[in-house]
């Protein structure tokens, strides 16, 4: 696992000094989200319904959203005791408990919990969990076991420059043709990139799936293969450096990266932050590619192939096998492929 790696986090003092008597006792305390996965109230989307408890969905058919209108499970509470270590739970707040021989013990403990607890509540809960907040204490001196670094964006507009941008939107839209329909494709790549690069909490933990995507809105215009994709490029007025360093480079970390193959090596924070960087010129690098594309399109400088109208064959068969499988009474799989969740298709009682 490379790309996907958490947020780095590292032991910064907040109060008090630096230990230096050893062995100390540690108290770790842990703040989860979602809150109402733990019982503990929250405002927001809700993600957690009691068993046997009446709910209501309301349905919002002009944005195509669901709100669940239900009770709080009851707040969770346990403990847990292995040798020196303890742990407690209130509700979604897990307080750690150990004796440490020294700060580096200490690092690699909490940075252990950091790395598996939001992946392994998130598998058991059934529920995507994250840390809100992560305090360490030993003895006297408080710590916040925090993110250094964030990378952050915002776009830059002015309502004259919003406003031509409508217009230009609307005009294209009524000017489009067949050709236009690659075009569309790869827009909606692009805007699924957009939407991922600035999901929350932890945008970095995206950057696959954008990078996967500008990639496919790159490949849905030009090919696959690079050596065919240079070859259309430079036919079309792109630089062999606007291709070399801003094109060919996805297909390479696509390939090799995490993202269409699985990698167990993980980077570091330097290498790490090299992808995030990459990630955030490539949005606009494929931005202006495309953009590059429909004005050639529109003015009748090149011809893209229109997309095939039918699905293949081979994927209509894929498809008809997995409605097969869909359509399986769960009790032939076994009692472990029964569901736990509570799936509606309109508003409920």
């Amino acid at each position: 696992m490379s790309i996907y790696l958490l947020q780095h986090r590292g032991l910064i003092l907040k109060r008090g000094t630096v230990p230096s008597k050893f062995p100390a006792m540690v108290t770790a305390t842990l703040t989860f989200a979602p809150e109402d996965a733990f019982g503990v109230h929250t405002v927001g989307v809700r993600t957690t319904a009691p068993k046997n408890r009446p709910a209501k969905v309301i349905w919002n058919a002009n944005e195509g959203t669901v709100q669940w209108e239900i009770e709080l499970i009851d707040k969770v509470n346990t403990t847990f005791n292995r040798g020196n270590f303890k742990a407690s739970l209130d509700g979604n707040n897990l307080i750690l408990t150990f004796n440490t021989p020294s700060l580096d013990h200490t690092s690699e403990i909490v940075a252990s919990a950091n790395h598996f607890l939001p992946a392994l509540l998130t598998f058991n809960l059934k529920v995507f969990v994250w840390i809100t907040k992560f305090e360490v204490n030993i003895g006297e001196a408080n710590f916040n076991f925090e993110i250094p670094r964030y990378n952050a964006s915002i776009t830059v507009a002015t309502k004259e420059h919003n406003t031509n941008q409508i217009l230009t939107t609307l005009n294209e839209w009524l000017g489009v043709d067949k050709q236009y329909s690659i075009i569309l494709s790869a827009l909606y790549y692009y805007r699924h990139a957009k939407r991922l690069a600035n999901i929350e909490p932890n945008r970095e933990s995206m950057v696959a799936e954008v990078l996967l995507n500008l990639t496919k809105a790159v490949e849905i215009i030009f090919s696959s293969n690079r050596e065919l994709l240079r070859a259309r490029a430079r036919k079309w007025g792109f630089s062999d450096n606007f291709i070399e360093k801003r094109i060919i480079p996805l297909f390479l970390i696509r390939n090799k990266l995490d993202i269409a193959h699985v990698t167990t090596s993980p980077l570091d924070i330097d290498q790490r932050q090299v992808i995030i960087n990459f990630t955030r010129a490539a949005l606009l690098a494929v931005h202006e590619l495309i953009e590059r594309i429909s004005k050639l399109v529109k003015e009748k400088e090149i011809k893209l192939q229109p997309p095939s109208q039918h699905v293949k064959a081979d994927k209509k068969k894929l498809l008809q096998t997995i409605t097969h499988y869909l359509n399986v009474d769960t009790e032939d799989l076994g009692s472990n492929m029964k569901s736990e969740y509570c799936n509606s298709n309109s508003p409920i009682q």
